[in-house]
C-alpha cells in the first residue's frame, strides 16, 4: 500500500509540474545516497507508463574518502539494473581556489556542467534530480533567515530548464521507511550530519522543533513554495514580456531599454523586467534600488557580472565595455564605403539635384564646394560645424540634440580638405547653395541588421 501511494505521488507530481509527457530519454542523476536511490527505483516502476529510457550519472566531487566507494557501488547497481553508467569527476577544491568561490558552489559547478555534458552525448531530454519536500522546506527557511525575494522564498523549483525533479513532494521519512522495509542499500553521507554547517544546523536542530509544535509544517511550508513559485513564474513571464517591447536596437553584446517607456511601468514590475535580462547575478532588493536609483535619476552603475548600467535622455543602457568607432577612412567619389562593425554603407557621386537629396541619411553639397578625398572618423576636441546659423562645436551639438554620451563616439564624421561636411544623421555644413549639379552622399544599412546607432 505505501509503495502504490508513492508510486501515485510521484506520478502526480510529473503532470502536476509538467515534468514530462511521455517517450523522454532521461538521465537519473545518482550520487548513492538514499534520495537518488529511491528517485531511480521509483522512476523504473513508471517508466512503462510514460516510455522513458533511463541512464545513470554519478559525479565524484572527490572531497570524501568514501566518493570512489560510492562511484562503484552505483556503477554496480546499475549493472545488477540493465541501465547504462556514466560517470566524471572533478577537482572540486581547485575549482572553489581559481574562480574565488566557496566549496559548495565549486562542486554544484562541476555537478551540473558533468550532467548537462552526459545528457548532450547521451542525446537525451531530462535530468532527474533527488531533491526532496525536506530540501524545499530548508532551502525556504534557509533564503528567510539569510534574506531573499520572492524567487527565493519559492525554494527549489520542480523543473528548470532540462532539471526535473519528481520526488519534491515526497518526505526524507517516507523515503528511507520504503528503502529499509524494501531492504533495497544506499550509502550515508557524515557531512551531512554535521550542524556546523547552517543547512545541516537548520535540518537536524531547528526544523525537528518547529515540527514537533506545529505537525504538518513541512508540508505546508512547502506548498506555499510551490504557490509561491507559481506567482513567480508568472511575474517572470510578464516582466519577459514588457522587454520586449522596452528593446531598442543594440549591439551583440550589450541591452538598449527605451527609458521614457521603462519610468512608465510600476516599480515592481521592473523589478521583474530587470529580473528577465539575464545579466548572471542575484537580484537583489540593495541592488534594484540602486538600478532604479540610476533609471529615475540618471548616471550610471556597475551592477556586477561585468555588467554597468547607464541612463542618457531615452536609453537604459546595459554593457560590458565602452563602444567608439576608432578607425579613420578615406574614400572618393564613385566610391562605396562600407563599415561593418556599423552595419553601414557610404557612397559619394556627383548627380544633378533632385528629390533625392532630401532625408535624414543623404547629404548634398555644391560640386564645386567640396574638395575629395573625403575622410570617415569618430569625432575629436575642438571639432566644429558650419552651419547656416554659424560655427557650432559638436560636443554642443550633441548637447543641444541630446544625444546620448555613448553613441557620439559611435556616429560617423565626414570631412573634406576644408573640414567636416557632414555628422551623419545629425547636422550637415553649410558650402552655399548647391546649384543644378552636386556632391550627393549616402547612407544605408549594409545588410539588413540593426541600424542600432540610430534607431
Amino acid at each position: 500500500m505505501q509503495e502504490k501511494r508513492l508510486v501515485n505521488e510521484v506520478i502526480n507530481t510529473i503532470r502536476r509540474f509538467n515534468l514530462l509527457s511521455g517517450g523522454e530519454k532521461v538521465l537519473v542523476a545518482v550520487s548513492g545516497g538514499p534520495d537518488s536511490i529511491f528517485l531511480l527505483h521509483m522512476l523504473m516502476k513508471i517508466a512503462p507508463l510514460f516510455r522513458l529510457s533511463l541512464a545513470v550519472a554519478h559525479f565524484n566531487h572527490g572531497l570524501r574518502e568514501e566518493a570512489d566507494d560510492e562511484q562503484r557501488f552505483v556503477g554496480s547497481l546499475c549493472e545488477e539494473l540493465g541501465l547504462e553508467f556514466f560517470h566524471g569527476k572533478g577537482d572540486v577544491a581547485e575549482t572553489a581556489r581559481r574562480e574565488g568561490i566557496g566549496i559548495e558552489e565549486a562542486a554544484r559547478e562541476l555537478r551540473y556542467g558533468f550532467l548537462q555534458d552526459t545528457l548532450r552525448k547521451w542525446g537525451g531530454d531530462r535530468v532527474a534530480l533527488g531533491h526532496t519536500r525536506d530540501d524545499t522546506v530548508e532551502t525556504i527557511l534557509f533564503n528567510l533567515f539569510r534574506g531573499t525575494g520572492l524567487a527565493g522564498a519559492a525554494g527549489i523549483p520542480p523543473r528548470r530548464s532540462v532539471f526535473i525533479r519528481p520526488i519534491i513532494t515526497i518526505s526524507k521519512a517516507e523515503i528511507l521507511n520504503w528503502l529499509d522495509s524494501n531492504g533495497i542499500p544506499y550509502r550515508i553521507d557524515r557531512s551531512n550530519l554535521d550542524t556546523r554547517f547552517t543547512r545541516n544546523y537548520l535540518r537536524h536542530k531547528v526544523i525537528p522543533v518547529i515540527k514537533n509544535r506545529f505537525p504538518g509544517f513541512d508540508r505546508r511550508v512547502s506548498e506555499f513554495g510551490f504557490i509561491l513559485r507559481e506567482q513567480v513564474e508568472f511575474l517572470e513571464a510578464s516582466g519577459c514580456r514588457a522587454v520586449e517591447t522596452l528593446k531598442k536596437p543594440s549591439p551583440a553584446d550589450e541591452i538598449i531599454l527605451d527609458r521614457h517607456k521603462m519610468l512608465e511601468y510600476h516599480r515592481s514590475h521592473r523589478f521583474w523586467i530587470y529580473q528577465c535580462l539575464r545579466l548572471g547575478f542575484e537580484m537583489s532588493y540593495a541592488k534594484f534600488s540602486g538600478m532604479e536609483d540610476v533609471l529615475v535619476s540618471g548616471g550610471r552603475l556597475h551592477i556586477g557580472g561585468g555588467w554597468k548600467m547607464e541612463a542618457s535622455e531615452s536609453d537604459l543602457r546595459f554593457f560590458r565595455a565602452e563602444k567608439g568607432f576608432e578607425r579613420t577612412l578615406e574614400f572618393t567619389p564613385g566610391e562605396t564605403l562600407v563599415i561593418d562593425e556599423l552595419n553601414m554603407e557610404i557612397s559619394a557621386e556627383y548627380t544633378p539635384v533632385g528629390e533625392e537629396c532630401q532625408g535624414r541619411f543623404v547629404a548634398c553639397f555644391p560640386k564645386d564646394g567640396v574638395e575629395p578625398p573625403f575622410t570617415l572618423r569618430s569625432r575629436r576636441p575642438g571639432d566644429r560645424i558650419k552651419l547656416k546659423a554659424g560655427w557650432r562645436s559638436l560636443k554642443r551639438l550633441f548637447i543641444d540634440l541630446k544625444v546620448p554620451r555613448w553613441r557620439r563616439e559611435l556616429i560617423p564624421v565626414i570631412l573634406d580638405r576644408n573640414g567636416i561636411l557632414w555628422v551623419v544623421g545629425f547636422a550637415k555644413t553649410f558650402r552655399g547653395k548647391t546649384g543644378e549639379n552636386a556632391l550627393k552622399m549616402e547612407v544605408k544599412k549594409h545588410n539588413e541588421r540593426e541600424f542600432w546607432i540610430y534607431d
